[in-house]
């Protein structure tokens, strides 16, 4: 009797075992299976990308990315980038979004990301015409000249130039002694 319970016992343990490996397997293979169904394509910056550059192979991937972090209309195939200019810096590791493209065709430079039926103009400014640095990119302006007539007694007459222009910086970044910098205006 002692012999039959300890083969008794013995297969009790390896069946036992057995089960729960297989629930192991089970398990992990379901979780797995789980996670890749959540994961999606996306193309990536690789590197910085700057304003105004045509991209091209070296500076996007494609990666893995879970579906409940990805941005609205972001890109999933490396064809839907390469070639198209950048309107906005890109962060390296960053999920690329149509929104920061211009469209297909557009050239790179100030021509890729001036938006159509618009025209970049250059204005000089300095600290107090630039509101002391609070007017960020984005921001709409109204650009305002003030003249000095160069008769005697003459008062200085201010002219409204453009309307609710949008500012943007003049490079790739803005700094704060950053002596020109664009506007987007109607013609």
């Amino acid at each position: 009797m002692n012999r039959r319970f300890l083969l008794a016992l013995a297969g009790a343990v390896f069946f036992g075992l057995l089960s729960i490996y297989a629930a192991q397997i089970y398990l992990k293979n379901r979780v797995n299976k789980e996670r890749s169904e959540q994961e999606t394509n996306v193309v990536i910056a690789s590197t910085d990308i700057p304003l105004g550059t045509q991209i091209n192979e070296q500076q996007v991937q494609v990666v893995r990315y879970p579906k409940s972090l990805l941005p609205e209309k972001a890109m999933v195939r490396k064809e839907e980038v390469i070639g198209r200019v950048s309107i906005a810096d890109i962060s390296a590791r960053t999920p690329i979004i149509d929104r920061q493209l211009a469209g297909i065709g557009a050239q790179p430079g100030l021509s890729g990301v001036t938006p159509s039926g618009m025209r970049a103009v250059a204005v000089r400014v300095d600290e107090a015409s630039s509101v002391a640095g609070f007017v960020a990119p984005g921001t709409y302006v109204d650009v305002i000249a003030i003249l000095q007539p160069q008769i005697d007694g003459a008062k200085q007459v201010s002219k409204v130039i453009l309307q609710k222009s949008e500012f943007w910086p003049a490079g790739s970044r803005c700094r704060p002694r950053r002596t020109a910098n664009r506007l987007w205006s109607t013609p």
